[in-house]
């Protein structure tokens, strides 16, 4: 799993993380975290927005985030914009 996680690191544009308070996400950003080249190169990462809803996980990624030392603060990301994006990458 390492091994592919930091294959995907390589590209010509920054590459960031998508972390919920869930432990397959949050694997994930700390293996991308520990291949980085932190601080200089540090990892964005991205939470959806379910502000005041019973799923909102933001405040528990954000402590993964610091955590895991990802070296920026999460950006929480309205739906709309998250559904923007997935549309553009193809899955």
């Amino acid at each position: 799993m390492c091994g592919c996680v930091k294959a995907h690191q390589i590209a010509d544009v920054p590459v960031g993380h998508f972390l919920l308070a869930g432990i397959d996400s949050a694997l994930l950003t700390a293996i991308a975290t520990a291949h980085g080249e932190r601080p200089a190169d540090p990892e964005p990462g991205f939470c959806r927005d379910y502000s005041g809803t019973a799923n909102d996980e933001a405040l528990m990624a954000e402590q993964l985030a610091a955590v895991l030392g990802t070296g920026q603060p999460l950006y929480i990301a309205p739906i709309r914009w998250l559904a923007g994006v997935w549309r553009h990458a193809g899955w």
